[in-house]
């Protein structure tokens, strides 16, 4: 039931914090989505923050996001025309330079030419070579071709006015191949850069006119179509068209600047359609979890409210149903004591708590760790502890007791050996383990079904060292029995066997016994007290098989008279003290036949007093006899009382 219960209040437990997180969430969600509308949606009236919500999740992701690329594709188009008219107004003012250039070149060719007569080029050929020649003369030398002398240093400075006057002239044709061939690339680049200026421009012109580009609907720049008839014309490199291409890229910044307004626009609002989506999709999807968990919260929450108040009360009837048998048990161990237990009741706000209530001297309601001393609190929890045991499955279930009186007394320790006595008989087995010796001694004098296991000192090597130890009477028989034999052990076993029985006799019978310090009685006096009880007594027990067994059906066996036995006792009590006990040699002189009778009528003695079957002296009145400690065919023993 337990274990039911604790997995329905993890269940609970775990619902109840689901809830919470999602109504957490939504609430988190809704104040979200309110942020939103008030930002962005509030001039719309006649919509709540959720209905504008779901009106702008309505809105396809997928085409807001191919606008807005289309946009970002047309910003690039125009950007990239603006670079294409950048590069055309330059290379056309390269070829415009290189024109001049040579315009300017050939004016002065054409000057230098006027002067010239067409065979200057030869001439200034001619003198550069004579110029050479000269070079190598020194002095007045004959002239090559008319032999006349001529002065070589006058010569040779003439030649020199006439070169450079040529020279200027070379430099310049030069000059001129060279802005011709720059004229020409100027061309060649102009003419290409019109063509890419014309077709992107004619691209964007198109876009134009047909209103086809991202935005056209919302776009201010004007553009008449009427102006760019050439350059709508297709494959049409006039001029014109170039003017009108160059007319184009003037309303490029208007529209770059109207693109980028645009695309910015559609990016927020692609943003704000996302975190209006998000937000939407938590108010949503916790809604749905707070109207489908919030009924069977409340319907979990009552079902283990009902069973925890159905364990309770059936805890608390067990609890009810133990308090006789708990009041019971412990008046057999505080008997004539005005204490007991009053109620349990369980803690209705802490879990596996019980609260004990108890009656000392007639007031109940009382709590007994104020008024009861440690004992009696000791064997309280005893007795609740044996009665929920001897309550569940008791025939299969083995009792443990490890150490659990520590802080009773003696005669205590009697009534309590008693009790589990009587109470062993419901119970598979039970296991005491205790330091107390006198405990321990009370099983071996009338343990008769105990098994005593003895524990000695351990040490590393040898770990714990376990032995078996018999119970007095098993003990005697086994000496009497070994050979060789033992005479000073039997009349010790015997002796202290005798004394174990006849004291717990005087104290069942209030026999009469000469008062001594410390109550330490010899046999001599146990015999003499006792010596009216026994010469008396009869005991009669049910009548058993060979092999311990009852008789079916049951029938009593014939009494047995404990006369003769106390008698044989009586006869051969000296051999405990001149044989068992001290040395001396009188002792020798007695056969071991008669110290083997003394230990066989202990034995015989003994065994017709205790009850072969839970091992108890009679102790329990039960009309005109005491009875044993078992609970049904009991050994029965005359009189009641000491004579």
């Amino acid at each position: 039931m337990q274990k039911s219960e604790d997995a329905l209040n993890a269940t609970a437990i775990a619902l109840n914090k689901r809830l919470k997180d999602a109504r957490t969430v939504l609430v988190e969600a809704q104040a979200a989505l309110e942020t939103l509308y008030q930002e962005h949606g509030a001039h719309d009236a006649a919509l709540d923050a959720t209905a504008w919500a779901s009106l702008r999740t309505a809105e396809d992701p997928a085409e807001l996001q191919s606008a807005y690329q289309a946009l970002l594709t047309w910003q690039q188009q125009l950007t990239a025309s603006q670079g294409h008219n950048d590069n055309w107004q330059q290379a056309n003012r390269a070829e415009e330079d290189a024109h001049g250039a040579l315009a300017d070149v050939e004016t002065q060719i054409q000057q230098a030419r006027s002067q010239e007569d067409v065979n200057r080029e030869l001439l200034a050929r001619l003198l550069a070579e004579a110029q050479t020649y000269v070079n190598t003369l020194n002095g007045d030398v004959p002239c090559p071709l008319c032999a006349q002398p001529v002065e070589a240093a006058e010569l040779q400075a003439d030649i020199a006015r006439q070169l450079a006057d040529l020279r200027s002239m070379l430099e310049l044709l030069a000059r001129k191949k060279t802005i011709e061939r720059t004229s020409q690339m100027a061309k060649d680049a102009l003419q290409k850069s019109e063509g890419v200026l014309l077709s992107k421009l004619r691209s964007i012109a198109q876009a134009l006119a047909e209103q086809s580009f991202p935005g056209a609907s919302t776009c201010t720049v004007k553009f008449d179509v009427s102006q760019y008839a050439d350059l709508l014309r297709p494959a049409d490199v006039s001029a014109p068209a170039v003017q009108q291409a160059v007319m184009v890229c003037q309303l490029l910044p208007a529209l770059m600047a109207e693109a980028a307004q645009q695309a910015e626009r559609l990016h927020n609002r692609i943003q704000i359609g996302s975190t209006v989506r998000r937000q939407l999709q938590r108010v949503q999807e916790n809604e749905l979890i707070v109207l489908d968990n919030t009924d069977l919260a409340d319907r979990m929450d009552r079902a283990l409210d009902l069973i925890r108040t159905e364990r309770r009360a059936y805890t608390q009837a067990i609890l009810d149903g133990i308090t006789a048998e708990v009041n019971r048990l412990y008046r057999l161990i505080h008997p004539a004591e005005d204490i007991g237990l009053d109620r349990f009741k369980l803690d209705d706000n802490k879990k596996a708590s019980l609260d004990q209530y108890a009656v000392f001297c007639g007031k109940t309601g009382i709590l007994p760790q104020a008024y009861f001393s440690e004992s009696h609190l000791d064997t309280f929890g005893f007795c609740l502890w044996l009665a929920l045991a001897k309550r569940a499955d008791a025939a299969d279930t083995v009792l443990v007791l490890d150490d659990v009186f520590t802080s009773v007394d003696m005669p205590h320790f009697r009534r309590i050996t008693d009790l589990l006595g009587e109470e062993a008989a419901y119970f598979q087995q039970l296991i005491i383990a205790t330091h107390n010796r006198n405990w321990h001694e009370l099983y071996k004098q009338e343990g008769v079904n105990a098994q005593l296991i003895k524990l000695e000192e351990w040490d590393f090597q040898n770990g714990v060292r376990a032995f078996s130890e018999k119970i007095l009477t098993d003990a005697l028989a086994a000496t009497l029995q070994a050979v060789p034999f033992d005479r000073q052990a039997v009349g010790s076993q015997a002796g202290i066997l005798l004394e174990a029985v006849l004291d717990e006799l005087t104290l069942i019978f209030g026999c009469s016994l000469k008062r001594k310090y410390g109550n330490s009685y010899e046999l001599g006096d146990l015999l003499g007290g006792t010596h009216k009880l026994l010469q008396k007594a009869v005991v009669t027990r049910y009548a058993t098989l060979p092999n311990g067994q009852f008789q079916v059906p049951h029938t009593q066996a014939p009494p047995v008279a404990i006369k003769p036995l106390h008698d044989a006792v009586e006869a051969l009590k000296f051999i405990r003290n001149e044989v068992g006990c001290h040395f001396n040699r009188k002792g020798n002189d007695y056969p071991n036949a008669d110290v083997r009778a003394f230990g066989e009528a202990t034995l015989a003695l003994v065994r017709a007093i205790v009850c072969p079957r839970c091992g108890r002296l009679p102790r329990k009145e039960k009309g005109a006899v005491r009875v044993c400690a078992c609970p049904n065919l009991k050994t029965e023993f005359l009189p009641v009382d000491n004579p």
